[in-house]
């Protein structure tokens, strides 16, 4: 008979969870391995002790288990409680000052995916803030015999309002999906109460349990309408219900967790839509026409959402895209009231993107260097003179300041993946800064929405780890304390994740990893001896590990 088997105190998540030994090998366990599934590592959470024995409870296994014991121990072996000293006993000590070489979470499990400079892996914690629903306002009477038609008044009234820059900007959620979803099949409607409960689910997990068993429906009910029409007709019909589901199953999954499930909805109506696309081709083809784009407004819409998630999300993870440059047009300088920028802008990032992929394979030649050369400073003068506007009639300032840091974010990108910057170069430093004090104005007037994540990741991931200034922060509605600009990005992040309808959790494990990352490797980038790491830029070398999946829409 086989003696007891140790306990494993570094095992992965899953066989945690299953209260199975795990072998710990990297970068996947064996039974994760035999079983398919994602083997991720807890974060390691800090007790305190003396929290515990003021509770009066127990610390660990102290005075309750030992090894070899067969009996609990008696009441004379465990140790007596103190007595909690008052307030005017206490001595309240000084914060300790936090130098620049402290790392961010560090522990003896990140360290050798810091030194073998591994993807980390990052898992995102809940957001927990107080979150106060306003009484239900009356929702369409054609709605009213629904079962839960509370999360479709919480979907209107507070998902609708998250999804735009701007307070005065209309939410197409609002102004397209859903008079549409009152024509179309229960099953849609079903996807917008699962989206509700989803998003509500993440400050009350008792909605959890709702959002669930709708999304199930969903995906049954989706799956029945694709097996019972013939040769996908469904699928391929005008009629745009099934890119609708899929892209609010795609925003159910980045409210979610964030993790690859939503890229599979990406990939999908990547595949429908070119189909479509190759149908309409055909026909236009038979009747001697050009083929027409999508004309209707939720068509158009759902296009653009998914083309844009595609876009800003590769930003991070410097991946390949998925929907190419079609949906951007280069003289398009009009601010679009959902994305927050000009389709101008998303031309030139996308632009970005493809060089510097096309970097990462040119070769050794004179003349491709001065072709790259050549390009790179082409896309530097489009931004430098991008002048960006809100629609005609429109005077939203809001929307142009957003629309102006997205812009300066594009300029640290281009600095970083083109031209190899750093965060201690004079330009990013400068720009970062600017960018900061934006988004923190913002978020003090009340406009701290998901429109402003993007600028926010990019400050955030090419801060200065030798330059983390104490920063004064003036805004009472933010309980202004001073802290460094890391401190500040966290504070923002904090607000963001009241008024937005993405994962800002997510998003902020990704940055604390970079920082993680540039506080390991301070003196290796000073010194510029990155080792295998030296034909990588900053963004390749820092960015990139541990952005797989990010939404930053």
């Amino acid at each position: 008979m086989s003696g007891p088997r140790t306990r494993s105190h570094r095992g992965c998540s899953h066989c945690r969870r299953s209260k199975v030994k795990c072998d710990e090998k990297q970068p996947v366990c064996t039974r994760c391995f035999q079983k398919g599934l994602s083997c991720t590592r807890d974060t390691v959470t800090l007790k305190w002790e003396s929290d515990y024995r003021a509770r009066g409870v127990t610390f660990g296994r102290t005075g309750v288990w030992r090894k070899g014991a067969s009996k609990k121990p008696s009441p004379e072996d465990i140790p007596s409680i103190p007595s909690i000293p008052s307030t005017a006993d206490q001595t309240i000590l000084t914060t300790p000052v936090i130098h620049h070489w402290s790392f961010i979470h560090a522990d003896s499990h990140s360290l050798p995916q810091l030194l073998d400079h591994q993807d980390l892996v990052l898992m995102p914690a809940r957001n927990v803030h107080e979150f106060s629903i306003q009484p239900a306002l009356s929702i369409s009477p054609l709605w009213n015999h629904l079962d839960q038609s509370f999360l479709l008044d919480y979907y209107i009234h507070q998902i609708c309002p998250r999804t735009t820059p701007s307070p005065s900007a209309t939410s197409p959620f609002a102004a397209i999906i859903l008079p549409y979803c009152q024509t179309a099949s229960p099953v849609v409607i079903k996807a917008l109460m699962a989206l509700a409960a989803c998003h509500w689910s993440q400050q009350d997990p008792r909605y959890g349990v709702h959002a669930l068993t709708l999304k199930s429906q969903v995906v049954s009910g989706f799956r029945r309408r694709i097996a019972s029409e013939d040769r996908g007709s469904f699928l391929l019909s005008p009629d745009p219900e099934a890119l609708v589901l899929i892209m609010l199953l795609c925003l159910y999954e980045i409210v979610d967790h964030c993790d690859r499930r939503w890229i599979v909805h990406l990939q999908g109506a990547k595949d429908i839509i070119r189909l479509r696309r190759q149908q309409q081709q055909r026909q236009a083809d038979a009747l001697l026409a050009l083929p027409t784009v999508p004309s209707d407004p939720v068509s158009k819409f759902v296009e653009l959402f998914f083309a844009f998630q595609d876009v800003m999300g590769r930003t991070a993870c410097a991946k390949a895209d998925l929907f190419g440059p079609s949906y951007w047009a280069e003289g398009d300088v009009t601010i679009n009231d959902w994305m927050g920028c000009s389709p101008a802008l998303v031309s030139i990032l996308f632009a970005i993107m493809d060089l510097s992929r096309h970097r990462r394979h040119m070769g050794s030649s004179a003349s491709e260097e001065l072709t790259f050369r050549a390009r790179a400073s082409n896309l530097q003068r489009r931004l430098d003179d991008l002048v960006q506007n809100p629609a005609v009639g429109g005077e939203d300032e809001t929307l142009r300041r957003v629309a102006e840091l997205k812009r300066l974010a594009c300029s640290v990108y281009i600095q970083c993946a083109l031209h190899g910057a750093r965060p201690c170069d004079p330009a990013v430093k400068v720009t970062v800064q600017e960018i900061l004090a934006g988004v923190r104005a913002l978020v003090a007037q009340g406009s701290a929405s998901q429109a402003m994540m993007w600028p926010l990741f990019v400050a955030a991931v090419e801060l200065d780890p030798l330059d983390d200034v104490v920063v004064e922060n003036p805004s009472r509605s933010m309980e202004a304390e001073n802290g460094g600009r890391r401190r500040l990005v966290l504070r923002l992040l904090m607000e963001m994740a009241k008024r937005s309808v993405s994962s800002v959790a997510r998003m902020r494990a990704v940055i604390e990893g970079v920082w993680q990352r540039r506080d390991f490797h301070l003196h290796a980038v000073e010194d510029r001896k990155m080792g295998r790491f030296a034909d990588l830029n900053d963004w390749e070398v820092f960015v990139v590990p541990g952005s797989d999946a990010l939404s930053l829409v």
